[in-house]
């Protein structure tokens, strides 16, 4: 929980410097929103109840600095997933029982982007950036302790913008995220010893953009 506060703390001091800049520079920003899907690295842990991954959502916003070479954003995802609670009948073998288990993810994150050619219709580019990771994980099954809680996590990401407009824009992006010691206190997690809760987002993000 301290590191998710300081993650926390940490991202407000760096969009508040950000902001400033970006008042007194050549700058310009925008506004997103994204669909993605998302599939955990503790795959072993989470396929079992929920399946192999889940979509999600998000929204934040961009600022475009040092003449549009560097993108900085700031954002929030949900994703959420109803599953089964379950069993171990084997080694490595699972039946699934008729009590409800779910899960909802949160992440709050913060990144740089470096674009490859800013003026072109097609931008490839790359980066990375920190979060701050809100999990919950309930159950009807009276032997299952409900779990949430905020971790800090990191991220690196690459992908390709296609920008229709000065005002428009449509993004490809692969993003691999590490959230450490956030999991494996119980269930399927805690018998395979897998503790990270991060894993590959795959995103589609159309950006409206302003001030260009």
């Amino acid at each position: 929980m301290k590191n998710a506060i300081r993650m926390t703390a940490l991202m407000a001091i760096i969009a508040a410097a950000l902001t400033f800049a970006a008042s007194n520079a050549d700058a310009s920003g925008g506004f997103y929103f994204r669909l993605g899907y998302f599939s955990p690295t503790a795959q072993d842990s989470f396929e079992p109840v929920y399946g192999p991954g889940m979509g999600q959502f998000g929204l934040g916003g961009v600022i475009y600095v040092a003449r549009e070479r560097l993108a900085i954003e700031f954002g929030v995802d949900v994703a959420a997933k109803a599953g089964k609670r379950v069993y171990a009948t084997g080694e490595d073998e699972w039946e699934q029982t008729e009590s409800a288990q779910n899960i909802g993810y949160v992440p709050f994150t913060a990144t740089l982007k470096y674009r490859f050619i800013p003026d072109s219709s097609v931008c490839p580019f790359i980066g990375g950036g920190l979060g701050a990771y809100y999990i919950r994980e309930e159950s009807d099954d009276e032997n299952f302790e409900a779990t949430e809680g905020s971790h800090g996590g990191a991220h690196l990401c690459g992908g390709v913008e296609f920008m229709a407009d000065r005002v428009f824009t449509l993004t490809l992006e692969a993003r691999f995220t590490t959230i450490p010691d956030a999991i494996g206190e119980q269930g399927t997690s805690a018998y395979y010893d897998e503790t990270d809760a991060g894993g590959l987002n795959l995103f589609l993000t159309g950006t409206i953009r302003f001030g260009s």
